[in-house]
């Protein structure tokens, strides 16, 4: 125990050191988060728990190109105005009003719907991107409390989804739309969830956008759901004529990410209660509380993506995450960590020394991975 103590210590240094050479790695507290690494690589797989946003934490911000990328809620902004151009219009013009030039491109986890209908319901495209032009700002103003917010996220996604069933969409129609979508997953997303996965650690994927879409793009990105992966998000209902006709309750936005307000995800929590350390990531200062409400909660690593209004936004990102990446489109630095995870448990005491280096370790758990799971990775436009 001794030993694996001493190498987990020696690991963690290992990996502030490879963190604090990225520029694209901001860490206030470097202490903090070596302990915080050092205790979660201790306990090993077995005591873990990840719990992740989607939009813009697994998916990409922004292209090669550097062109924006959507969110599932976008999806109906952009793709709906051919079919329904009233609806887009609706949506556009309720993000409007409170939207300035500097945010005019950052849409909600409803993008989808705000860009891929716009030839098939222009209008619904209009109103949706209305709708992000309007409380996007407000999502993201430094100068708001989250409590102060909350009231405009409710009238944004109830609002949104109000328009979105009005239209009557069929599940082939919202299939069509992410087909069209420009939604990409971050680089090393696909081999982060397969990592997750092999190893059996359980996947909380706690999102304010529409699960019926993430549950598309992932089946599209990895062939399938994957069966540790536990997805919390707002659900679209279809009825016998596979049409739309609501949306899941409660209502999951951005400052409402946690167990302790969904009620009816207790159960879940209270079995993985045992898995006391956390692996946090998100890309909002409401994503911070997703970890709210979990049972006996030991150390909990919170790695945050600032994706943009770097300056206005950075101190406050600092505060709450112990490791801000700063436009950085890759899930290298989250799975990097979990690969260190396991190996202090799944080795023997006589060649722990052996994975002193931090390359070696991954080579030799990559490798483990990919004998885990034997189909081959592959990042997709979804």
């Amino acid at each position: 125990m001794s030993s694996a103590r001493g190498l987990s210590a020696s690991v963690a240094m290992s990996i502030l050191d490879r963190l604090q050479q990225n520029p694209k790695v901001l860490i206030k507290n470097p202490a903090e988060v070596q302990r915080k690494i050092r205790q979660i690589i201790l306990d090993g797989y077995n005591k873990l728990l990840v719990i992740s946003d989607f939009d813009y934490t697994l998916s990409r911000y922004r292209d090669d190109k550097n062109e924006k990328c959507l969110t599932t809620h976008a999806i109906f902004d952009v793709c709906t105005a051919q079919k329904s151009p009233a609806l887009a219009k609706k949506l556009q013009d309720l993000a409007k009003k409170y939207r300035d030039d500097k945010n005019e491109k950052c849409l909600t986890t409803h993008a989808i719907f705000d860009v891929c209908t716009a030839q098939k319901s222009p209008a619904l495209a209009k109103k949706l991107q209305d709708l992000a032009k309007k409380y996007l700002p407000i999502e993201f103003d430094p100068h708001m409390s989250m409590e102060e917010k909350t009231p405009y996220m409710d009238d944004w996604w109830r609002i949104s989804h109000k328009y979105i069933v009005e239209e009557k969409f069929t599940l082939e129609d919202i299939e069509g739309f992410v087909a069209k979508a420009k939604i990409l997953l971050r680089d090393a997303a696909v081999e982060f969830v397969r990592s997750v996965e092999a190893h059996n650690v359980p996947l909380i994927l706690f999102s304010a956008g529409i699960g019926n879409i993430i549950e598309i793009i992932l089946k599209r990105n990895l062939g399938h759901v994957p069966a540790t992966l536990h997805l919390i998000s707002n659900m679209m209902g279809f009825d016998e004529n596979n049409v739309c006709a609501s949306f899941s309750e409660p209502l999951i936005h951005t400052f409402c990410k946690n167990s302790s307000v969904i009620t009816g995800e207790r159960p879940f929590f209270h079995h993985v209660r045992n898995r006391s350390n956390v692996i946090l990531l998100g890309d909002s200062l409401g994503d911070v509380a997703m970890d709210v409400g979990i049972e006996s909660e030991g150390t909990a690593l919170k790695i945050g993506y600032l994706n943009f209004n770097f300056e206005q936004l950075m101190e406050k990102y600092l505060e709450v995450y112990d490791i801000v990446l700063v436009d950085n489109q890759s899930m290298e630095v989250p799975l990097e960590i979990f690969r260190f995870c396991g190996f202090v448990h799944s080795q023997s005491e006589t060649h722990l020394n052996d994975y002193f280096n931090a390359d070696v370790i991954t080579e030799k758990t990559q490798t483990t991975d990919d004998e885990l799971v034997s189909s081959p990775a592959a990042n997709v436009i979804a």
